[in-house]
């Protein structure tokens, strides 16, 4: 079954993807969609072909990074974005590198302008 497959790859993964590491997926999963996995449409970019994610009932969640020969390297999203706007502002502020360099920037300018 394509769900049993993929759920003994993420017990075996967890305590890494928990860690926040990268995980490379086995080539012989199925496809992501098949165990559930969606399209992601907004991800920051990384050489990536296409973005793969899945929600954890912990309110985090997998996200896959497809890469060009179906190369699939995993990680966790601390913070599931797609749960609502305010989870989608705290990932962005938290975990993507965009977010931070916008929070270290006004910090910055704030520090220069009111200094």
């Amino acid at each position: 079954m394509n769900h049993s497959a993929w759920r003994a790859w993420r017990d075996h993964a967890w305590r890494h993807l928990v860690a926040g590491r990268r995980v490379a997926v086995p080539f012989e999963l199925p496809h992501p969609t098949l165990a559930g996995f969606r399209q992601e449409s907004i991800a920051e970019p990384c050489g990536q072909l296409r973005d793969w994610v899945i929600p954890v009932t912990d309110g985090s969640r997998i996200h896959l990074h497809e890469f060009t020969g179906g190369v699939l390297v995993a990680h966790r999203d601390k913070i599931d974005p797609n749960r609502g706007p305010v989870e989608a502002l705290t990932h962005w502020v938290t975990e993507a590198p965009s977010g931070q360099l916008a929070v270290g920037c006004g910090l910055v300018y704030l520090l220069w302008r009111f200094t």
